[in-house]
């Protein structure tokens, strides 16, 4: 059975999958002079912000990992490949944000009538007897609720 909480996880997943694959081709798309595992560094750092685990996933060795870390986070090129990767996923982030606030503000400024009618009608009670007006039904649920 699937829930509404396993549904936006896989939202989510699908999200930082999609992220991901666009991050690789800012990256790719652009001969900036880096190597595979610089490049990959830099991808992976911007996901997580963990220079000893960006360099463990980009391929360098665990021994070195944070060594290779810290020297790349040095590197000009690298640095400026890193900044260009996060402007290119907070400019997506900035349009979601975007689309966001102006649902909450469709709802926020929606107009009751356009989802609900109001109107005088007879409304049928649980012990079966009619009401006319609001009244009406308000004294019966005060006498229903004193028995």
């Amino acid at each position: 059975m699937h829930t509404k909480k396993d549904e936006n996880e896989k939202v989510c997943i699908q999200k930082k999958e999609e992220n991901s694959v666009k991050a690789k081709k800012i990256v790719e798309e652009e001969n900036s002079g880096l190597t595979e595992k610089q490049r990959l560094f830099c991808i992976y750092y911007v996901k997580n912000k963990n220079a000893t685990l960006a360099a463990i996933k980009a391929g360098y060795s665990k021994e070195s990992a944070y060594v290779e870390g810290s020297r790349l986070l040095r590197n000009a090129k690298v640095l400026e490949e890193i900044k260009k990767i996060k402007v290119a996923l907070n400019e997506e982030l900035i349009i979601e944000e975007i689309e966001i606030i102006n649902e909450y503000m469709k709802i926020a400024f929606a107009d009751i009538g356009d989802y609900v009618e109001f109107g005088n009608e007879e409304v049928m009670t649980k012990d079966g007897s009619e009401c006319l007006n609001i009244s009406d039904v308000n004294s019966v649920v005060r006498n229903f609720n004193e028995k």
